[in-house]
């Protein structure tokens, strides 16, 4: 009798342990341990300007549940979060930080996503950000002086009426020389033939 209750025993354990194989084995294999994967190309530097752009593809073996962008400007010590917006229906997702034009601090940030299975990866750290800096373009223009641009402007005058004067001259020297008159002022003639050298400068030059 007593061998018989033992068989029994024994049977209905093995029984109960053949059942429960593969509820155990389907329930391991049911259990999500990959973490997302995150692709994020760092943008080392961009112009100042009054919102900043970050793109990442993130991608899981099973279901995103966030994908968060936390961030801080230089000089501070805590990170404000926001929340990366899928664009459309691919696997990039998107967020934008508003920043003031002509504000030169970096930003300093990581990207965090995780699964409904509660895994979790991060491109960057807290303790060491990736870091985007922020160029301001010099829009200081020096202001030309205006007394250099009416100068500028009436040159071309100046040069016409220095060139009429100087026809005047060699006109005038012509005939005198034909004529057998005297010498220009300032001239070496030879034969009726006359060197000059007639100097015009322009207002404001030395």
């Amino acid at each position: 009798m007593t061998n018989t209750v033992l068989v029994r025993l024994a049977c209905i354990t093995w029984f109960t342990a053949a059942q429960l194989v593969p509820v155990t084995n389907a329930a391991a294999q049911s259990i999500d341990v990959e973490p997302p994967v995150i692709e994020h190309d760092v943008v080392e530097s961009a112009t100042s300007s009054d919102r900043q752009s970050f793109f990442a593809t993130v991608a899981d073996d099973d279901e995103l549940a966030s994908v968060r962008f936390l961030y801080r400007f230089e000089g501070q010590t805590t990170y404000t979060s926001l929340e990366m917006k899928r664009v459309s229906s691919s696997s990039t997702f998107a967020v934008e930080v508003a920043t003031q034009t002509g504000d030169d601090r970096a930003i300093e940030y990581y990207i965090s996503a995780r699964d409904v299975s509660g895994n979790r990866t991060l491109r960057g750290y807290n303790f060491s950000p990736l870091v985007r800096f922020i160029e301001v373009p010099d829009t200081t223009a020096q202001p030309l002086d205006q007394a250099v641009l009416a100068s500028a402007k009436k040159r071309p005058l100046y040069y016409v009426a220095g060139a009429l004067v100087l026809g005047a001259v060699v006109g005038a020297l012509a005939r005198s020389s034909s004529g057998g008159g005297p010498e220009a002022p300032g001239g070496n003639c030879d034969n009726g033939l006359c060197d000059f050298t007639v100097t015009i400068n322009p207002p404001g030059a030395q």
